[in-house]
């Protein structure tokens, strides 16, 4: 079996790929069309919260179906073994220990992601702050410049002409 070495030009390419890929003059038309789709208008306020809303409640009807899920292992577990512990009498107390559990373990899970957020939103925000300091001392620093500029130039334009600063005194 012999091995071509490609030269990546559009005739080494399989025939299969020609067909699915094409070449970039034939889906010029293919790529106006998807690229028209990036450039809609931006998502309203309103729309924002809408998309929001759904993803919330998707990830509310995912952590039911894990809750669920959980909680029928758990019901096995507690079938074949029972509880060690002896606390767990029946199963409504055996549930509602489970529940307790698992939510403060998801509980404990959104503070760490929740923690994260915060870091992650101070450093990107202590970032922009310093940005603005530093630009507030080069500012500073500008103008002190422009004063100390101003003031030579105004105490060589009245010291340079002693006489007119007694006329003016005088007028």
């Amino acid at each position: 079996m012999s091995i071509k070495a490609s030269t990546n030009s559009a005739n080494d390419r399989p025939a299969a790929w020609k067909r699915v890929v094409g070449l970039p003059k034939d889906n010029a038309d293919l790529m106006e069309k998807y690229q028209s789709y990036s450039s809609l208008n931006k998502i309203t306020k309103e729309e924002e919260k809408q998309l929001n809303l759904i993803d919330e409640q998707i990830a509310g009807a995912d952590r039911e179906i894990e809750y669920k899920m959980d909680l029928d292992e758990f019901r096995i577990k507690f079938i074949e073994e029972g509880d060690f512990s002896g606390r767990l009498k029946n199963w409504q107390m055996a549930e509602a220990d489970f529940c307790i559990n698992w939510l403060s373990h998801k509980k404990q899970q959104l503070e760490q992601e929740m923690d994260r957020d915060i870091q992650w939103l101070k450093d990107k925000y202590a970032n922009k702050v310093k940005q603005f300091e530093d630009k507030i001392v080069a500012a500073q620093k500008s103008y002190d410049l422009a004063y100390q500029q101003w003031l030579s130039e105004n105490w060589l334009s009245e010291n340079a002409y002693p006489e007119m600063v007694t006329i003016r005194a005088i007028a």
